[in-house]
């Protein structure tokens, strides 16, 4: 805005609005020299002003600096919530390191008599006699109990199996077979959906096919009143420097998991399992030997509408893609 073509300065003031001894912005004042000249008072008044407008300024500053600071403090705080959570986990596997050389001599071995004496035992008493169904509930229950110590000593294993290229659909037919009985059964079908073509990973086809048998159990469990397993395989880009993966989805339309147990479902012997039917080792001897084949494993899934695992294998490099079955 121009001044008048009559109007001249008479006096002004200039105060500079400081903030912690910086200056931040200056305060202007002007009268015409048709008015007073700006005296004592007004001075006193202008750097009240310009006092106030610091402190305003000061207090916005202040308040953007507390937020950055409560937000730097709220993510330590999910650090030190994860690191803790890591080192219980940790603590977990140890445990359970040690307690399998236990369960292995003192468990195991007498197990051994026990189900070799009633497999005996079994062959002089029919089936159907109350003799016979007292040994069949006792087998079945020596079965559970192996299979538990089975379990813990799969996981506190530390030892790696001997590697080669492996094409994984392969390794997921192989576990189809072998729990095939369970989807039949449950009347679930199944739809699968591979590449004719697919890179091959390094790994270990015994630790790998039980990957596929226990998440492919597991689905067919959850839907004892029938439904659809979708299983498929592709070759998959990861972001910037990662390389290339293959990437198997093993998806339901079961019943789902609540939002509060799926962020536990890799946690050692937790299970949704009724009694007597889950070890809650079978899902984090997963996770253990997907990572221990520096790959990953990811979940979702939705109450009501089904459940999908999504495992990850890094390529093998240099290994020519293989056709599927």
């Amino acid at each position: 805005m121009k001044p008048r073509a009559d109007w001249a300065l008479g006096s002004a003031l200039s105060l500079p609005i400081k903030v912690e001894e910086k200056v931040l912005g200056v305060i202007n004042l002007n009268r015409s020299a048709a008015g007073r000249a700006f005296d004592q008072v007004d001075l006193n008044v202008a750097s009240v002003m310009a006092m106030q407008a610091g402190v305003s300024i000061e207090n916005a500053l202040l308040k953007d600096r507390l937020r950055e600071k409560i937000d730097e403090l709220e993510a330590a705080n999910r650090r030190a919530e994860d690191a803790y959570r890591q080192l219980l986990q940790a603590e977990k596997l140890s445990a359970i390191g040690l307690m399998a050389g236990t369960v292995a001599h003192d468990i195991t071995n007498p197990l051994a008599v026990i189900d070799g004496r009633t497999q005996l035992l079994m062959y002089r008493f029919a089936p159907d006699t109350e003799a016979g169904k007292s040994l069949g509930a006792i087998k079945a229950q020596t079965d559970r109990i192996s299979s538990l110590v089975k379990s813990l000593q799969n996981y506190a294993r530390k030892g790696k199996g001997e590697r080669r290229p492996l094409n994984v659909v392969d390794c997921i037919e192989e576990s189809f077979v072998l729990v095939g009985k369970l989807l039949y059964e449950n009347a679930v079908s199944t739809t699968r959906r591979y590449p004719e073509t697919l890179p091959l990973i390094l790994g270990n086809a015994t630790e790998v096919e039980q990957i596929f048998m226990n998440l492919i159990q597991n689905a067919g469990q959850a839907m004892e009143k029938g439904g659809e397993l979708i299983l498929s395989a592709e070759a998959v880009e990861g972001s910037s420097g990662e390389g290339s993966w293959v990437e198997v989805t093993v998806s339901d339309n079961g019943p789902g998991i609540p939002s509060e147990a799926l962020k536990a479902v890799f946690e050692p012997f937790y299970t949704t399992k009724p009694e007597g039917k889950g070890t809650g080792l079978g899902l984090p001897i997963c996770k253990r030997i997907i990572e221990d084949h520096r790959g990953e494993i990811t979940v979702e899934s939705a109450v009501g509408k089904g459940t999908t695992f999504r495992v990850r294998f890094p390529v093998t490099p240099g290994e020519t893609p293989e056709k599927g079955p």
